[in-house]
């Protein structure tokens, strides 16, 4: 009941999100020529916004998170040195089942602290994201043609920035990483563009020849 709840509000907001243009609230937007400087100083930008963002989330969580994990480190170091000490004390005994439990409980709370160490990254990561995006530092908004933004009714202009916000915050979460393949990315997708107009060219030239 809770699934098919669920479906009906998603297909609810797609309907929503088709009626918004086809009512004329929302108009297509013009983009700026796109160039290979551009986009590349998009990404750049990006880039080491992002190494910023990593660093300061990086401080954020050592500082917060890095003394449990620790202790639970050590827990489990005492855990091993205690088995240890029993099978050297005395080898022919069986091993209390009771250390092997608490071994097993310490690792997998670690287990845990860590999952939910990366978990708190992510969200921190994110909200750095959107408050970074929120003061200005935007994708779509250097994309777009000024007087096009300029030329927006007020709720589509909303909606663009607050779009806007979204996109290029999660980009900056994604990390220094996702932004570096996307780079690769697209640097492959222009190299494969020029190789074929150079073949193109080449079998221009030698029609005409």
């Amino acid at each position: 009941m809770e699934s098919g709840s669920k479906s009906w509000m998603f297909w609810l907001a797609v309907l929503l999100c088709v009626l918004v243009p086809a009512l004329g609230v929302t108009k297509p937007l013009a983009f700026e020529s796109v160039s290979i400087a551009k986009i590349t100083e998009l990404l750049v930008i990006f880039f080491v916004v992002t190494l910023f963002m990593e660093r300061a989330q990086e401080v954020i969580l050592t500082t917060w998170r890095a003394r449990g994990g620790e202790q639970l480190d050590l827990t489990i170091r005492k855990h091993k040195r205690a088995i240890q000490r029993q099978k050297k004390l005395a080898p022919e005994q069986v091993i209390d089942e009771t250390l092997y439990d608490q071994l097993e409980l310490v690792r997998i709370e670690r287990m845990d602290y860590r999952a939910y160490t990366r978990v708190i990254a992510l969200r921190l990561g994110l909200l750095f994201g959107l408050v970074i995006s929120i003061a200005g530092v935007r994708s779509l908004g250097m994309l777009v043609d000024v007087k096009t933004l300029a030329s927006l009714g007020g709720l589509q202009l909303a909606l663009f920035h607050m779009v806007d916000v979204l996109l290029t915050g999660s980009v900056i979460a994604g990390g220094s990483d996702g932004i570096h393949k996307m780079t690769e990315l697209y640097r492959s997708y222009m190299d494969v563009n020029v190789q074929r107009n150079k073949r193109k060219k080449h079998q221009i030239d030698v029609i005409e020849g």
